[in-house]
């Protein structure tokens, strides 16, 4: 049983590293993808009030 528990333990440490904000543990692939699309939906509004 203790060699279950060492490797689940080497499991977590090795698994994904999520970026901590405050309370909230964040993959870092996901934030990227949602900088971008929150950067491109930005660009998109300014260019249509330029537009407008």
């Amino acid at each position: 049983m203790m060699a279950l528990s060492n490797e689940k333990g080497q499991d977590r440490e090795n698994g994904p590293k999520k970026i901590v904000i405050g309370k909230l543990a964040v993959d870092p692939i996901f934030l990227l993808i949602f900088l971008f699309f929150t950067a491109c939906s930005l660009l998109l509004f300014f260019i249509l009030w330029l537009a407008g």
